[in-house]
């Protein structure tokens, strides 16, 4: 079982994965620029996956872009949130 963060594409210097079992799944998503990490340069491949990291997989899986950016879709998204898009398409 996998769970992999996705964010701003970065080059590979994850700091946590050296020995994680994961290790070569995540480098290849990584070099596929499906995933990123975190800005600290981990991965924390620990945490569970949130709805918008999800959702932003999902779409870069399926190579759909967003043609429009909507806003105001739920409650608690606010609109200085990076997952806006992915959530509101």
């Amino acid at each position: 079982f996998l769970i992999f963060l996705i964010f701003s594409p970065q080059s590979f210097a994850f700091t946590d994965i050296e020995t994680s079992f994961h290790k070569a799944a995540i480098v290849e998503l990584e070099t596929q620029e499906l995933v990123s990490g975190y800005e600290d340069g981990s991965f924390q491949a620990r945490n569970t996956i949130t709805r918008e990291e999800m959702l932003k997989l999902i779409f870069q899986l399926s190579g759909r872009e967003i043609d429009v950016i909507q806003t105001g879709c739920f409650g608690d998204v606010n609109s200085n949130m990076w997952s806006e898009k992915y959530i509101c398409s």
